[in-house]
């Protein structure tokens, strides 16, 4: 017990490390904290607002196309966080020459997918926030009481796509350039698990790939917790989609840890962690 409290508190004293050095150099250059938090959130909300006026507020929707989108987008910044963090961070430290010096500290390798992973995570969260709230000033309709249900899927969600996105760096640790799970992961995102459509107008030979994808079930669980009428949307009810996180979050990090430790292994024994 006493070891693993001592892990826990070098693991905590290690994200907070990594976290402050992000907040440090994302502050070093406020023109692209103003571009990053303040202007680019802005663009799809208001974009969709127009675009919502081209649909009908039919049922498929929720009764309300603008509501219905707005929670696709900032469900796909908040679990695009997750996907991406730990195999940008990761190419970043690889490629300036410091991933090896990480290997050789008194913390466990498998404390880094989590702590390189954090700054990017709250970053994209931000995002997603600031698009939440633009969202609802320029009329998008929100249950503000099952906000906790909400989170607690979409952290959930978080939780798979990090576990994906540890897979994908433990590809890229040995690939070096090439990222094809992350690649390959959001394009099948982006089309099949109901960013700005309902899942259930795809054909119905498509469809099983939409309920492959953990995106699917937070995107259906947000919206059903979140939208007035979100009982409405077809798709996985909010417990089933919980259940299916939860199951997908512990197999995934089984697996994926796993394949990470590997590639870490086979990198050391043939000198290949170092950047070009």
């Amino acid at each position: 017990m006493i070891r693993l409290l001592g892990a826990a508190r070098r693991a905590q004293r290690v994200t907070g490390a990594f976290m402050w050095l992000g907040v440090t150099e994302s502050m070093a250059y406020p023109l692209m904290v103003l571009l990053n938090y303040v202007i680019g959130p802005t663009t799809h909300p208001v974009m969709y607002l127009f675009v919502s006026r081209l649909f009908d507020d039919a049922p498929k929707f929720g009764n309300d196309y603008y509501t219905f989108v707005i929670i696709g987008l900032i469900t796909t910044n908040g679990l695009n966080g997750g996907l991406t963090a730990f195999s940008r961070q990761l190419d970043s430290a690889i490629q300036q020459g410091s991933f090896e010096t990480f290997l050789v500290q008194p913390i466990s390798w498998f404390t880094l997918p989590f702590a390189l992973a954090a700054w990017p995570i709250i970053q994209s969260l931000t995002i997603a926030l600031v698009m939440g709230v633009l969202g609802v000033i320029l009329g998008a309709k929100i249950e503000y009481a099952h906000l906790p249900e909400a989170l607690v899927v979409l952290a959930l969600g978080i939780a798979a796509c990090h576990a994906i996105g540890t897979l994908a760096a433990a590809v890229r640790l040995l690939s070096k350039r090439a990222d094809p799970v992350v690649a390959v992961y959001s394009l099948l995102a982006t089309v099949f698990a109901g960013t700005l459509f309902p899942v259930s107008i795809l054909p119905a030979l498509l469809r099983p790939i939409s309920y492959a994808l953990p995106h699917t079930y937070v995107m259906s669980a947000m919206r059903r917790v979140l939208m007035p009428d979100g009982d409405l949307i077809a798709g996985p009810s909010f417990g089933w989609s919980v259940a299916i996180l939860v199951a997908t979050a512990i197999v995934l990090y089984a697996a994926c840890l796993y394949a990470y430790g590997r590639s870490l292994d086979f990198g050391r024994r043939y000198g290949v962690l170092g950047g070009y």
